[in-house]
């Protein structure tokens, strides 16, 4: 599998081959990056939808990724 380049909305670059990666970069960059990537997720969805109303699911990171892809949260990189 490739690895694959996503800009963040609030700015930043991740990269990752899976989900699982994108997600432990995605917590690698963030101001709180809790103590596993089941909470992890579980806060950002809560706060994506607080913010945003966007349903991201954190059942699995292959769902949580295509939300936050869905949503415009973040979007892979053109020069990937």
């Amino acid at each position: 599998m490739e690895t694959k380049k996503y800009e963040m909305l609030g700015g930043g670059i991740v990269k990752g081959r899976t989900p699982k990666e994108i997600i432990g970069a995605l917590r690698f960059s963030s101001f709180n990056p809790m103590s596993s990537e089941e909470i992890f997720m579980k806060e950002m969805s809560e706060r994506c939808k607080f913010y945003n109303n966007a349903a991201v699911r954190s059942d699995s990171p292959e769902s949580f990724v295509e939300d936050l892809v869905k949503y415009g949260f973040i979007w892979e990189a053109r020069n990937g």
